[in-house]
């Protein structure tokens, strides 16, 4: 089991860096209804009843509001030009 939560919140990570370097950094663009998905997904996993599983997707939750949470209207990082 734990190595499945390492593993998962690497692939995670990964993507929430992927996200990160697309639209700060390439310029990329995702539709609103994509990203509330994701926003809803991320909640749904961070509040998972699984506290090893919850605890890992709030951090990934909390890397994803810093990093792109500007998206969705949070506080995060700026955009960079």
């Amino acid at each position: 089991m734990q190595e499945f939560k390492e593993r998962m919140g690497k692939e995670w990570t990964a993507w929430v860096d992927r996200v990160d370097e697309s639209v700060n950094r390439e310029g990329g663009m995702f539709g609103s209804e994509t990203v509330a998905g994701w926003v809803r997904d991320l909640e749904e996993y961070a509040g998972a009843k699984n506290q090893d599983a919850s605890a890992t997707m709030r951090m990934v939750k909390e890397r994803w509001l810093n990093k792109v949470g500007w998206l969705i209207g949070k506080p995060g990082q700026p955009m960079d030009v």
